[in-house]
């Protein structure tokens, strides 16, 4: 049985719970469609939420998600419970719903690190490392650069050196077939700390994952010869206890990795931008046509890539469309809300109406 503080458990979920507190604290292993696998003192029973805490939620993404640490009624005869409440995070890995709804989706919750798994082959593409950075420095937990199929690469120091002329970001080389990286990678996993894997379909996660465990514990496929991928295999998010100590959140591959909310994560990312953007002549810049502009004046120098330049842009104009949908949508919301509350109160004086007759 796996201790709380070897969980994740610490100061921070603990401050949050009362002096008196009868309820017991859990750890989200497993979200399913109707009940939630939760890691607790008795060992890992299954759960499901409360109707209050259901209906009193504004957006699925204030449910329990993977990861998340709540707190529970538990009944030992039946090894199950009724999650009552969530505690607040300290950290959230999150992107924009797939789909045209504006909403939030939060996939891993209380990580510490954000192993961002990225093939080195042929298919190494940096725009989407870039937005891949964003998403995890956005979600406050730090990232550390897994790039995987290092065994079918002949140019491993140019995209190392290429990497680090932009980012400062721990990279490990990895390789399953080789096991080059994997000692690495076991030193640094932390007793107690949790670390999420995120990648695309095919990069290699859950063999990676099994390579770190010692054994075959998720389901692999065969690498398709035609472009060196694996299939997908990974259909729910699961947070895995190591032998060694360490948590591990598989997460399904990502095709669409739209961002939410992410100015900061796109700061940090894009870092040379920031230290250009305070010397334009307008603070509304946009940094396409104006004079004046220093991000236009560095970029006609050298001082920053073409290809990043047109990334950058790129997510900005992705974040300031969806801050407009936000905003439509919250006026939207809004004016349901009193149009529901106009019509109580109707009902209401209809009623009284009614009765005074």
């Amino acid at each position: 049985m796996t201790s709380l503080k070897n969980l994740g458990w610490d100061d921070f979920f603990q401050s949050q719970l009362k002096t008196n507190e009868t309820l017991i604290p859990g750890r989200i292993s497993t979200e399913n469609k109707t009940n939630y696998f939760v890691h607790t003192e008795f060992g890992e029973i299954i759960a499901e939420v409360s109707g209050r805490l259901f209906f009193s939620t504004e957006s699925k993404s204030e449910l329990p998600k993977t990861g998340d640490w709540v707190l529970l009624d538990y009944f030992e005869d039946e090894k199950k419970g009724i999650i009552q409440k969530v505690l607040e995070r300290k950290t959230k890995l999150s992107r924009k719903a797939a789909g045209s709804k504006t909403e939030e989706q939060v996939f891993a919750a209380n990580v510490d690190y954000v192993m961002i798994v990225h093939p080195i082959d042929e298919s190494f593409n940096y725009n989407k490392l870039d937005r891949q950075l964003v998403v995890a420095y956005q979600s406050k937990a730090e990232p550390i650069v897994v790039l995987s199929k290092s065994d079918l690469c002949e140019n491993i120091d140019d995209i190392l050196q290429s990497i680090n002329d932009n980012h400062n970001v721990q990279l490990i080389p990895t390789s399953t077939v080789t096991n080059e990286g994997i000692d690495k990678l076991k030193e640094i996993i932390e007793i107690g700390k949790t670390y999420v894997l995120i990648g695309s379909s095919g990069v290699g996660k859950s063999t990676l994952i099994n390579k770190l465990f010692g054994k075959d514990i998720l389901k692999t496929q065969e690498v398709r010869s035609i472009d060196n991928k694996g299939k997908h295999t990974t259909t729910h998010r699961e947070l895995i206890v190591l032998p060694t100590g360490g948590l591990l959140i598989d997460n399904p591959g990502i095709r669409e990795l739209q961002l939410w909310n992410s100015e900061d994560g796109l700061s940090q990312t894009f870092g040379e931008f920031s230290e250009y953007e305070d010397q334009c002549k307008y603070k509304d810049c946009t940094h396409t046509v104006e004079n004046g502009c220093a991000v236009l004046f560095a970029l006609e120098n050298g001082e920053i890539s073409q290809k990043r330049y047109e990334n950058y842009l790129k997510m900005r104009k992705e974040l300031e469309y969806l801050e407009t949908k936000q905003n439509d949508s919250a006026a939207m919301n809004k004016k349901k809300k009193w149009k529901n509350i106009s019509k109580e109160i109707k009902r209401y004086y209809k009623d009284v109406k009614d009765q005074n007759r």
